[in-house]
Formats: structure tokens, C-alpha cells, sequence
């Protein structure tokens, strides 16, 4: 090998290990720059509570009754009622009504001030048998049921929970069966 190829061969590698060099602290520059831009937008736009909210996303009801004694000509006193469903959770869901969810049980007490269920009255739903409850959607519905005697009346509104709310409920450590959301009040009808 001549001087001239040993001086061109020398430079080439020399080269080659400055351009080698040089890529590896580019590199190197951009995983930092790209890890801090990554953290930096992660904390700025809130991306764990996003991911936290996408994560447990679920429909929440807030279940609301007004009611009051009414006197109906030519019956018995009537307890009438409107109730206010509202879907204040992160995804629409389905509710049936088809299980009579609106109920009416008298409060009975003993000698001692003690206070027990009586007989309940169920109402169907008059209007409709199920609905989907849109994210944000409020719906209200009246209903009226009579009661021959005077007294404490517990009013209720109860909707089962449907397949993919009784599946998260589960997730979440909740227990088997009857759950149900449940709205609730009282009524005092006097003769």
C-alpha cells in the first residue's frame, strides 16, 4: 500500500468515527428531548386523568322524586309523584322498566315508636318499558297510586342495573344480586 492510499484509508476511518460519534450523541439528544416533550405534554393535557377517567367510564344516576298527597275526586288520597332520572355519569345506559320500579310501602309502628315496612304498593311504568339514558340526559316521568289510609308512606324508584354496569359494580368489588339504583322520600297523607 502506498502512503497515499495509507493517508486516504487513515481519513476515511477517521471520518467514519467522527460521523459514528457525532450519530450516537444525536441519538442520545433526542431520547432526552423526546422523553422530556413525552413527560411535558403528559402533564400538561392531564393524560393519567384521562386515562383514568376512560378507564373506569360508567353511567352514574341521580334519582330524584317530588311528592305529595293529592285528593282525586271520588277516590281515595293519591300519592303523586314525578320522578326525575338523571344520567350524571361517562356513558349512556339502558334501563328497563319492565320490573314495576316505582313502589309506595306503608310505614307502620309498634307500641315502642318502632318503625316497620307494610304493605307496599307497585306501580308499571305508564309511559314506557325501557329507555337509553344518554351521558348528561335528564327524563321525567310521573306516576300516582291511591292509599286507603292515612300515614307514613316511603316512596320509592328503583331501576336494576343493566349487564355492563352490574359487570363493573362486580369489578369494583361490589356484591351479587339485586342492585339496583334507587331514588327515594316520604309522604305523610292525612285524611
Amino acid at each position: 500500500m502506498t502512503t497515499m492510499e495509507t493517508k486516504a484509508k487513515s481519513s476515511h476511518e477517521s471520518f467514519k468515527n467522527f460521523a459514528t460519534g457525532v450519530q450516537n450523541w444525536v441519538i442520545a439528544v433526542a431520547v432526552v428531548v423526546g422523553g422530556a416533550w413525552t413527560l411535558y405534554t403528559f402533564v400538561t393535557l392531564d393524560m393519567q386523568g384521562r386515562a383514568e377517567r376512560e378507564l373506569f367510564r360508567q353511567a352514574q344516576l341521580k334519582i330524584e322524586i317530588d311528592a305529595a298527597q293529592e285528593s282525586p275526586e271520588g277516590a281515595d288520597q293519591c300519592i303523586a309523584a314525578i320522578v326525575r332520572i338523571t344520567n350524571t355519569g361517562s356513558r349512556n345506559t339502558f334501563l328497563d322498566y319492565s320490573g314495576n320500579p316505582f313502589s309506595v310501602t306503608k310505614i307502620e309502628f309498634d307500641q315502642k315508636g318502632n318503625s316497620r315496612f307494610g304493605q307496599e304498593l307497585k306501580q308499571r311504568h305508564l309511559l314506557s318499558q325501557s329507555r337509553v339514558l344518554r351521558t348528561g340526559e335528564a327524563v321525567e316521568y310521573p306516576f300516582f297510586v291511591t292509599v286507603s289510609e292515612p300515614g307514613m308512606y316511603l316512596v320509592q324508584f328503583r331501576v336494576y342495573l343493566p349487564e355492563g354496569e352490574l359487570e363493573e359494580h362486580l369489578k369494583a368489588g361490589g356484591s351479587q344480586g339485586g342492585i339496583f339504583w334507587l331514588g327515594s322520600t316520604y309522604v305523610n297523607v292525612r285524611f
